[in-house]
């Protein structure tokens, strides 16, 4: 007996915590009703935002925010400019670790020996910095250029259905109050 109006307590503890929804209201739409006439390609335009897991994506995946957007040749121009950066690092490393490996001074020499090691190593610094800057403007541009891309289509497809939101001054009679309107999209 103990049993049973044990596991009864628990069976009514348990359905008095669980989450009821009931089932006579429907749940409200967070959505505002599409308007007529707009496509699938306009849709996807309005959805495409840049968020951290995207940018981070971007620092591994070159142009990756400009495919996101639809902007292949761009895109492509990135991972190249971005290919090139990473073959002049990896090349002024790989060089600088065989003339590490293979320096030897003879005393014939010397002086011409530690001479052709300081411009060979000063080249090797020269491509391996330029290799980075590649690199970061790749990325920056990528991020700054493809946030520009995604806003543009965006306000356009707004503007076309006349959802745009315009710089201004909002004025309330009953209150006798007014101010600046800003719309900042996020």
């Amino acid at each position: 007996m103990r049993k049973i109006v044990f596991s009864l307590l628990i069976f009514l503890q348990v359905q008095g915590f669980s989450q009821t929804i009931p089932a006579s209201r429907p749940p409200r739409s967070v959505f505002e009703p599409l308007p007529a006439g707009m496509t699938y390609l306009e849709f996807t335009k309005l959805q495409r935002r840049l968020n951290w897991k995207r940018l981070f994506a971007a620092s591994f995946i070159p142009g990756y925010i400009h495919f996101y957007a639809g902007y292949k040749k761009y895109a492509w121009s990135i991972a190249g400019v971005r290919a090139v950066g990473f073959g002049m690092i990896s090349y002024s490393l790989l060089d600088e670790l065989d003339h590490t490996d293979s320096f030897s001074l003879s005393f014939s020499g010397a002086a011409d020996s530690v001479s052709a090691y300081k411009n060979r190593s000063r080249r090797n610094l020269y491509l391996f910095l330029g290799g980075i800057a590649l690199n970061m403007i790749g990325y920056a541009f990528d991020w700054a250029h493809g946030d520009f891309i995604i806003e543009q289509e965006r306000n356009a497809v707004l503007y076309k259905f006349g959802r745009l939101k315009a710089a201004g001054f909002w004025y309330d009679a009953p209150r006798r109050a007014f101010g600046p309107v800003l719309h900042f999209p996020l």
